[in-house]
């Protein structure tokens, strides 16, 4: 017997999928809602990303010291720029110049620099780059708000406001540059050499320091020598700790001149002398004619290619100019806490101690201490943190009540002891001996763990540094 097929719902399958379409009509305003949030995002992510790549051409706005005098005087800087695109190039060039310091006559810091350009220049001009813009823009040309590219070549000379660390005073000219110029390409150039003590301590030196007072010493021109490098030095961790934070690239004068001996920019911290055997180099911080000529033609050719400078993969750099802070039960994306009988990192926790339930904290002791790594997620290959090679003030917050001996904390590279820091609590009561400080025994450059531990179990929260 023939089965009888069932009759064909074609018509009803239809229009039950019509309805279901219809019904989520909805879907299609959602849908186009996450492409409009999703086009914002890379939006503000192309934005973010701007570090990366060449540098656009078009106008080029330029703050620099007298090494930038020395390229416009001998380095051919601003035709250099404007033939490769980068017009007009705006260079505002100030020997002694830094963020907060005035430069020599006309005597302008960094930051009125910035509030200075920021205005309609083509009124009058006879610049034939700056003319040659302004007709084209409906005579309107600010060298600030139109730039596509800024660069600041800032950093060798000190700093007027001494009450904020040089990682401020970074963010506080980006912070007024990019209020006038959010979308600009930002590139800022590393510290070249940290000086030539020979020449800085010479007889010559000597008589030009006399003629500002008499009674100055060699070994006070030694000093002076000293601080400036530990500066120059400082200065130079917190362009490279920063670049991604702040969102700019480097360019590498030191690399390009030390290459040859030097091939890891952040080895500054080992050098005393630079023995400069290319003739670039004029006294340890200028540049000859010939070394400002070469110097341009690779910052020039930098911009176009876009290989600017970063850290060694394997290094996390530190600035430790201002008081930086980690919180060691949740501590930042650079460090990774660790202790021995804690599973995928972290440590004992501690919640709450006697009254103030909302104490978070790690149990430690001399058996279980807590040792803080450098994140590989954080930076690809991160093997090493880099510290200004200088002394450092390190304090341990923690809640006890009984402890009457040091913490210990250690720096270590691979394997072996850098240095030591035995933290010791203030004579108050026992309530307020909730910080332990104490200053490493010897100068700390490049370490791969730190360890600190007690000499009874102890309830500690976080661990500051800060260069001495």
């Amino acid at each position: 017997m023939a089965v009888q097929k069932p009759k064909s719902r074609t018509g009803n399958s239809s229009s039950t999928k019509l309805t279901k379409f219809t019904f989520r009509w909805w879907m299609a305003i959602i849908l186009i809602a996450v492409i409009a949030i999703i086009g914002v995002v890379v939006l503000q992510y192309s934005h973010a990303s701007t570090a990366d790549g060449p540098a656009p051409t078009g106008p080029i706005y330029w703050i620099g010291d007298s090494l930038s005098t020395g390229f416009l005087v001998s380095g051919n800087l601003k035709p250099k720029l404007e033939e490769a695109g980068y017009s007009p190039a705006y260079i505002n060039a100030n020997p002694g110049r830094s963020i907060t310091q005035a430069g020599f006559s006309p005597g302008v810091n960094a930051l009125n620099a910035v509030d200075a350009d920021n205005k309609n220049i083509c009124v009058g001009t006879t610049v034939p780059s700056i003319k040659t813009y302004c007709d084209a823009h409906n005579q309107i040309y600010n060298p600030v708000k139109d730039a596509k590219t800024i660069v600041l070549y800032i950093g060798t000379n000190p700093e007027t406001d001494q009450t904020k660390s040089f990682t401020q005073l970074q963010q506080e000219l980006l912070e007024k540059l990019r209020a006038i110029n959010p979308n600009a390409r930002y590139i800022w150039a590393d510290i070249a050499a940290p000086g030539d003590l020979a020449k800085s301590t010479s007889q010559d030196a000597l008589n030009f320091a006399h003629l500002g007072d008499p009674k100055i010493t060699v070994q006070d021109l030694t000093n002076s020598f000293n601080a400036a490098r530990a500066r120059l030095l400082t200065n130079q961790i917190a362009i490279y700790s920063n670049s991604i934070k702040f969102k700019y690239s480097i360019f590498s004068q030191y690399n390009f001149f030390w290459h040859d001996k030097f091939p890891t920019v952040m080895q500054f911290p080992g050098i005393t002398n630079q023995k400069d055997s290319q003739g670039f180099v004029a006294d340890g911080t200028h540049y000859t004619p010939a070394g400002s000529d070469k110097l341009t033609s690779f910052i020039v050719n930098t911009l176009k290619t876009g290989n600017f400078a970063k850290s060694p993969a394997s290094i996390i750099p530190v600035d430790t100019s201002q008081q930086l802070k980690v919180d060691l039960t949740n501590p930042p994306g650079f460090v990774i806490v660790s202790q021995t009988g804690v599973k995928n990192n972290g440590c004992e926790q501690q919640n709450g101690f006697k009254s103030n339930t909302n104490y978070r904290g790690c149990k430690v002791t001399n058996t279980t201490p807590i040792v803080l790594t450098p994140n590989p997620n954080f930076k690809a290959n991160a093997q090493s943190f880099l510290f200004p090679s200088r002394q450092q003030k390190v304090c341990v917050g923690s809640i006890s009540s009984n402890i009457t001996l040091p913490i210990v904390i250690t720096f270590a590279r691979k394997g072996a002891t850098v240095a030591t820091v035995s933290a010791v609590y203030g004579t108050a009561n026992s309530l307020a001996k909730i910080i332990a400080c104490g200053t490493t025994d010897k100068p700390i450059t490049e370490v791969d763990t730190i360890t600190i531990s007690t000499p009874v179990l102890s309830y500690l929260n976080s661990i500051t540094f800060q260069t001495q």
